[in-house]
């Protein structure tokens, strides 16, 4: 008896998760990582919950997205990454009014890095940068070293 009721308090805990699973496949992660965010216009819905390579090659990612949020048929999902190397998955909704069956398997994308979305700082906020972030500071120390030493002609720097 007290086995039974242990299964089945379990069960209940599995059962009223607050969260929906979905599989995503993607010809290649990027880098993709256990933890990563999943988005939706900006705003966290979920994270990325394992990753495995399938009996296609391809790799099978298992998203976790918040039970209220409602994927539509049609959906992409594209791997994102920053300048910084962050990755996320993003995911823009259809305008369809079918949900997306959990148990069926999305195909996924990965943007492709587009210098028109790269926009220069400028020298006020390259300078901020250089002043309150030891990396930026450090980064750009090494880019002078490289440029004194180009322009004296010299490859040697020491």
């Amino acid at each position: 008896m007290k086995n039974t009721l242990t299964i089945i308090l379990l069960f209940g805990l599995f059962s009223c998760s607050d969260s929906n699973d979905y599989k995503v496949r993607f010809d290649n992660v990027d880098r993709l990582t256990t933890g990563d965010k999943v988005i939706i216009k900006g705003l966290e819905i979920g994270k990325v919950k394992d990753l495995i390579i399938d009996e296609e090659k391809k790799v099978l990612v298992t998203i976790s997205v918040r039970r209220d949020t409602k994927l539509t048929k049609g959906s992409t999902f594209t791997i994102h990454s920053d300048f910084l190397g962050t990755r996320r998955i993003e995911i823009e909704l259809s305008d369809s009014e079918e949900l997306i069956n959990s148990n069926e398997i999305q195909t996924g994308f990965i943007q492709t890095l587009d210098s028109a979305d790269i926009k220069p700082l400028t020298v006020e906020q390259r300078d901020s940068l250089i002043k309150h972030d030891p990396v930026y500071r450090l980064a750009d120390t090494v880019f002078q070293i490289l440029r004194d030493s180009k322009e004296k002609g010299s490859t040697k720097i020491e």
